[in-house]
C-alpha cells in the first residue's frame, strides 16, 4: 500500500466527521453562499407610486423603489426589479429617462412593452449644453406624457453660474426631440415648477425666473398648439393640482403670503374660486380620466373628499387613519377600467369595485403596504400570517397569500395550538374601558368563534400544555385556563415581587418557567412556585426571551448568552455577545435557533458554538416574524418581503 492508498484511507476515515453526525440528512458545516432565498410575494413598505393599465394589471412603486406587477387585482404580486420612476404612455408602455453621467454623455430612453419584464434603451438626440456639468438626479427629470402619444421633458441646466430649465417635445416615441421656447428671457434663472397636460391637450406650464436685481417672478402660461406659441394667464404664484376633461386647471392660488385660495381656470371663462372642503388646503388632487368628478386629499386632515361636479360639491370619501404612529406617506389613488378604482393608504393598498355608489367598499387586497409580525403553520400545511390589521393564507409555503376575511374582528395576536387549532386575542378600546377578546377556529381561520371576553386589557404569552390547560400572562399575573380559553383565572401574581412577566415556558414534565424583569420562577403543574437563580444581566438591563432546546437545557439573553443545565439551578456565560435575541425556534429534533435583529443562529454542540445563518438575507433590515417550516426549512419576514431556506436546518452536533 502506498502513500497515496494511506492517505485517502485516512480521508475516508474522517469524513463523518467533516460531514456531521450520522442521522443529519443535511449538517450545514459550511453555509451555502445563499441558504436564504426570496420567496414569491413582496409586501410592507409606502406605495410611492400605483398605475392602472388598460388591461387591469397593476403596476407599483414599492419598497426600495421596486416595481411590482400584478394581473389578479393586486392578490399577487411579482417583484420585476429596481426602477427608480416611470411614467405610462398611450399604449401601456413604461418609461422612464436616464440622466446624463458626465458632460460628454446623453440621456437615455428607456421603455418597457411588456409592464416591466425586460427594458430596452436608445440615446436620446437632446443635446447636453453645460458649460458646468450639473449633476443631475432622477427626481430632476421630468417626463409628461398627452394622451395622443406625444411626449414633453424637461431638466436643469447649469449655464455659467445660472440654472437653465429646458423644456423638449417629441411626436414619434422619443426618436427626435424639438425644444420648445416658452420665455424670452436669456439673463435670469429659470426654473419650471409644473406642467399639465389637459385629454384635449392644452398645456399649462407654471415656471419662475430669477436673479439678483429684479428677484423672483411666478409665470403660468397656457399653449393650445402643442407648445408652439403660449399666453400668459397669471403672474401669482399657483400650484397646479389637476386638469379635467373640459380643460379646466385646478390649482391653489398665493395671492399674497398670508393668504391662499383654490380656484379653478377655464380657457373661455377665466377665473373661478373653488369651495375647499376640510380644513386646509389639498395636498394632492385627482380627477377621473375625460371628466370633471374629483379627489382631492385635505392638507390638515389627510382625508380624501369626493365631488361628482367639478368642486361645487363635496363629501368624505375616505377617512385616513395611521395603524402604525411611525408609518408615514405619501396617499395614491387610479382610477380602472370601470368604475372602480385602487387607493393607497400608509399601511394599505384598496379596491373600490364601484366608487360612485353613496356606501363604496374599500376591500383590502393583497398584503402590499401591511406589515407582517407573527406567522404559525398548521397541520395542514397552511401558513397564517398576521398583518397590522389583518390576516392572511398561503398554501404554497409563503409564495402567494390571500386575504382571510375575519368581519369587524382585528387580530393583536394569533396563536396556535397543539391540536391545530388557531386562538385570535384581539384588544378592544371602548374608551372608558379596555378589554380582551379570545377567538377560536377549527379550520385554519376560515370561521372564529369568540370563547372569552376578559376584563384584562391584553393577553401575552399564549402557552398549551399536552393536559390541556393554556397559559397567558397580564402584567404581573399569570392567568391559567382548563377549558381551552373559554374561562381564565389568576393563577398567580408575580405584582410586587418580579414585575411584568416577559416570557412563559412549559416543559415536556408540566414545569412551568416564568421570566419576569427581574426573576425566574418555576412551579409544577403551575403549583409552588420556587425562585430560581437568574444571571445579572451585564451593563444593566432586562433579562429576556427564554429558550429551551431538545435537552431542555434554558437558555437567557442577558447582554450575553447564559445556559442552565439544570433547570435554572445554575447558569454559565458563554460568552457570545449575539446581539438582542427577539425569538427562539426549534425544528423537528429539538435544534435551538435564535433570531437576532437581521439574522439567524444556530446553536452547535448543545449551545457551546453559535453559527449566522445570515447569507442571503438583507443585511440591516431586522426579521420581524419567523417560522419553522414541517420539514424544518424556515420562512422569514425581512425588508418587505418573505425569504425561505433553500434546505432544512439541521446543525452539526
Amino acid at each position: 500500500m502506498n502513500f497515496k492508498d494511506l492517505y485517502w484511507l485516512g480521508f475516508l476515515a474522517i469524513l463523518p466527521l467533516l460531514s456531521g453526525c450520522e442521522g443529519d440528512p443535511h449538517p450545514l458545516t459550511v453555509v451555502p453562499d445563499q441558504l436564504w432565498q426570496p420567496a414569491g410575494l413582496i409586501y410592507g413598505g409606502n406605495i410611492e407610486q400605483l398605475n392602472v393599465l388598460s388591461d387591469g394589471h397593476l403596476v407599483v412603486r414599492g419598497t426600495g423603489s421596486h416595481l411590482f406587477w400584478s394581473a389578479d387585482g393586486g392578490n399577487r404580486w411579482e417583484d420585476r426589479g429596481q426602477v427608480h420612476h416611470w411614467q405610462v404612455d398611450a399604449t401601456d408602455n413604461l418609461v422612464w429617462i436616464e440622466p446624463p453621467a458626465s458632460p460628454n454623455a446623453a440621456f437615455r430612453w428607456v421603455i418597457s412593452t411588456d409592464q416591466g419584464q425586460t427594458w430596452q434603451n436608445r440615446y436620446l438626440s437632446i443635446p447636453v449644453n453645460i458649460d458646468t456639468f450639473y449633476d443631475m438626479r432622477y427626481d430632476d427629470i421630468q417626463l409628461h406624457m398627452a394622451p395622443d402619444g406625444v411626449v414633453y421633458l424637461h431638466f436643469p441646466q447649469r449655464q455659467g453660474t445660472r440654472i437653465i430649465e429646458a423644456l423638449y417635445r417629441s411626436t414619434d416615441n422619443g426618436y427626435t426631440w424639438s425644444p420648445q421656447r416658452f420665455t424670452s428671457t436669456t439673463s435670469q434663472q429659470i426654473t419650471i415648477n409644473d406642467l399639465r397636460i389637459s385629454p384635449n391637450h392644452i398645456l399649462y406650464l407654471s415656471y419662475t425666473t430669477s436673479d439678483s436685481t429684479s428677484g423672483i417672478s411666478h409665470h403660468l402660461l397656457i399653449s393650445r398648439d402643442q407648445g408652439q406659441h403660449w399666453d400668459e394667464i397669471t403672474q401669482q404664484p399657483v400650484s397646479l393640482k389637476a386638469v379635467g376633461a373640459s380643460d379646466q386647471l385646478y390649482a391653489v392660488m398665493y395671492p399674497d403670503t398670508d393668504s391662499t385660495e383654490f380656484v379653478r381656470w377655464h380657457p373661455e371663462r377665466g377665473w373661478a374660486s373653488v369651495t375647499l372642503p376640510g380644513d386646509g388646503i389639498p395636498s394632492q388632487m385627482w380627477v377621473r380620466p375625460r371628466s370633471d368628478e374629483l379627489f382631492l386629499q385635505d392638507g390638515a386632515s389627510k382625508d380624501i373628499f369626493y365631488s361628482p361636479d367639478g368642486g361645487q360639491t363635496w363629501s368624505v370619501y375616505y377617512t385616513v387613519t395611521h395603524t402604525d404612529p411611525y408609518r408615514t406617506g405619501d396617499v395614491h389613488l387610479a382610477f380602472g377600467i370601470n368604475d372602480d378604482l385602487y387607493l393607497a393608504v400608509p399601511g394599505n393598498l384598496f379596491y373600490v369595485p364601484d366608487y360612485t355608489t353613496p356606501n363604496p367598499q374599500f376591500r383590502k387586497v393583497g398584503m402590499m403596504g401591511d406589515s407582517i409580525w407573527k406567522i404559525v403553520q398548521t397541520r395542514s400545511g397552511d401558513l397564517i400570517a398576521l398583518g397590522q390589521t389583518e390576516i392572511y393564507r398561503s398554501s404554497d409555503e409563503g409564495d402567494h397569500w390571500t386575504l382571510i376575511p375575519t368581519a369587524a374582528t382585528t387580530f393583536a395576536n394569533i396563536f396556535l395550538s397543539p391540536e391545530g387549532d388557531l386562538y385570535g386575542v384581539t384588544e378592544v378600546d371602548a374608551g372608558y374601558s379596555k378589554y380582551t377578546q379570545l377567538h377560536l377556529s377549527h379550520d385554519n381561520g376560515r370561521r372564529w368563534e369568540k370563547i372569552h371576553e376578559s376584563p384584562f386589557p391584553y393577553f401575552h404569552n399564549l402557552r398549551f400544555t399536552a393536559d390541556g390547560k393554556m397559559y397567558a400572562s397580564y402584567q404581573e399575573a399569570l392567568l391559567v385556563s382548563t377549558d381551552r380559553g373559554r374561562t381564565w383565572g389568576v393563577q398567580h401574581d408575580f405584582g410586587g415581587q418580579s414585575g411584568t412577566i416577559e416570557d412563559v415556558r412549559v416543559l415536556s414534565d408540566q414545569q412551568v418557567f416564568v421570566l419576569t424583569r427581574k426573576d425566574l420562577w418555576k412551579a409544577t403543574n403551575g403549583a409552588d412556585w420556587v425562585q430560581m437563580n437568574i444571571p445579572p444581566p451585564r451593563y444593566g438591563g432586562f433579562v429576556r426571551p427564554l429558550g429551551v432546546d431538545a435537552q431542555e437545557y434554558l437558555y437567557l439573553w442577558a447582554n450575553t448568552l447564559y445556559r442552565s443545565t439544570d433547570y435554572g439551578v445554575s447558569w454559565v456565560d458563554l460568552r457570545y455577545n449575539l446581539g438582542p435575541i427577539s425569538r427562539y425556534l426549534s425544528n423537528s429534533r429539538g435544534d435551538l435557533f435564535a433570531v437576532i435583529g437581521d439574522g439567524v443562529f444556530a446553536a452547535y454542540h448543545n449551545g457551546d458554538t453559535w453559527i449566522p445563518y445570515t447569507q442571503g438575507l438583507p443585511a440591516g433590515r431586522d426579521i420581524l416574524a419567523a417560522v419553522m417550516l414541517a420539514d424544518d426549512r424556515m420562512l422569514v419576514t425581512s425588508g418587505g418581503r418573505f425569504y425561505r431556506t433553500a434546505l432544512p436546518l439541521y446543525p452539526n452536533w
